[in-house]
């Protein structure tokens, strides 16, 4: 059996045993559970659910010897249009490149949009 859960452990581990009783009986072959699913019951404190609301993009970018940021690449999308949102952005930043032997250079970034959901 192979189980899975968020680092965080914002769910209680006590869950889990009951969640993978069918797989070791050999009843089910898969098992999933899901604080999103409809029907469940999860009674969280506010600041773990404000958390829990909030999305984190990387976009992996040029930082271009001409100024601006090119080659932009998500490293994982995002719901709701919002990783759309964050490479508008980004295609909005301007910069003085870094310079080599006096010469404008490019460089790979990774830049980081946070995302919370009020």
């Amino acid at each position: 059996v192979v189980a899975y859960m968020d680092v965080d452990l914002s769910t209680d581990l006590n869950a889990l045993l009951p969640l993978v009783a069918p797989l070791v009986s050999g009843h089910s072959d898969v098992a999933i559970g899901s604080r999103l699913a409809a029907g469940a019951a999860v009674a969280r404190r506010p600041k773990r659910e404000l958390i829990s609301r909030a999305y984190n993009l990387v976009l992996r970018v040029v930082f271009s010897s001409a100024g601006e940021v090119t080659n932009i690449r998500a490293i994982q999308s995002l719901p709701a249009g919002l990783t759309e949102k964050a490479i508008a952005a980004a295609r909005q930043i301007r910069f003085i490149p870094a310079r080599r032997d006096g010469h404008p250079v490019s460089m790979f970034m990774q830049l980081e949009y946070n995302f919370n959901l009020y």
